[in-house]
């Protein structure tokens, strides 16, 4: 394992404790899963990526930040994505991704891939790593925030001189939000939301409740128009009877409705919506034996034909 390129001056804040630019330290961890592993200039246009014989150790958020920083400090040159480095390891590679961690064996002292990794990415005859521990300063343990889609060397520069601090990760550096993440984990569980990219859309659940709200407002409204025409037309046709009898009570003589006898009128007083009509009309025309109000086998009109 070794990088063939180095950083350019003015980028000495990338270096960890033992000296070593973020190419070298890339080369060192991509070297435990690929020992033969040379860094070397990637071109303009081609940035570094990881192989089918370092993704186990590569296909993870410390790797990309290394690998990013490396790229940076030899300037002019353009680093990948994140999302450009997840799809590398998940569609071509067929590793996952970490966007928090490196694996367990990294973390080892001293970190040694395991035989099946070794086996799997043809390395097994390649000489054994010397790496005792990684070295790896906090700006590269950080997660890209969700508002970015890359790496970015101003926030790491920050965080490697001190102006921004977070609290400590499981590596023994920074990492960010850890208590926001403690506190997150504890109401929704665990889980990696960093990625977590929400939709501006409209929720489903609104719109279905929106519609079926404005579907029963509108049958409400329906509902209490049909209301207020029936009781528009009981009150015209109710109306001259109730003023008749009301005359009658008080002992006027007046003058029976002209459309009592045999009309509709007659049928909706002895046959109206309360039995108590039907009382007062048969009463009423047994009384004074007039046709005022028909009894009901002579008259044959029921309300419900009037509305």
């Amino acid at each position: 394992m070794a990088s063939a390129v180095r950083c350019d001056s003015g980028h000495t804040w990338e270096d960890n404790a033992s000296g070593q630019d973020a190419c070298q330290q890339y080369a060192t961890l991509a070297g435990i899963c690929e020992p033969s592993i040379i860094i070397r200039y990637p071109g303009i246009s081609s940035p570094y990526l990881p192989t089918a014989a370092n993704a186990p150790c590569t296909c993870n958020v410390v790797a990309y930040n290394l690998a990013s920083g490396c790229t940076w400090c030899q300037t002019v040159l353009t680093w990948s994505s994140e999302q450009a480095w997840m799809q590398n390891c998940s569609i071509l590679l067929g590793t996952t991704y970490s966007y928090t961690s490196l694996p367990p064996f990294l973390l080892l002292s001293p970190p040694v891939a395991p035989p099946s990794v070794l086996i799997t990415t043809s390395n097994s005859a390649a000489p054994t790593p010397t790496v005792t521990r990684l070295d790896i300063p906090a700006w590269a343990t950080q997660t890209v925030r969700a508002t970015e889609t890359e790496w970015n060397p101003s926030r790491a520069q920050d965080i490697a001189e001190g102006r921004e601090t977070s609290a400590t990760n499981p590596f023994g550096y920074l990492t960010e939000d850890a208590a926001f993440s403690s506190a997150f984990s504890a109401v929704w569980g665990t889980g990696d939301y960093r990625n977590y990219r929400p939709n501006a859309g409209v929720p489903l659940g609104a719109i279905v409740g929106g519609v079926a709200g404005g579907i029963a407002g509108l049958v409400l409204l329906i509902l209490l128009v049909v209301c207020l025409m029936r009781e528009r037309k009981r009150n015209r046709l109710y109306r001259p009877m109730g003023r008749y009898y009301e005359q009658m009570g008080k002992g006027g003589l007046g003058t029976q409705p002209a459309v009592i006898n045999h009309g509709a009128v007659a049928g909706a007083y002895c046959w109206g919506l309360w039995p108590a009509y039907t009382l007062l009309g048969t009463l009423y025309y047994t009384r004074y034996g007039k046709q005022y109000c028909l009894p009901p086998l002579k008259l044959g009109v029921s309300f419900k034909s009037m509305i």
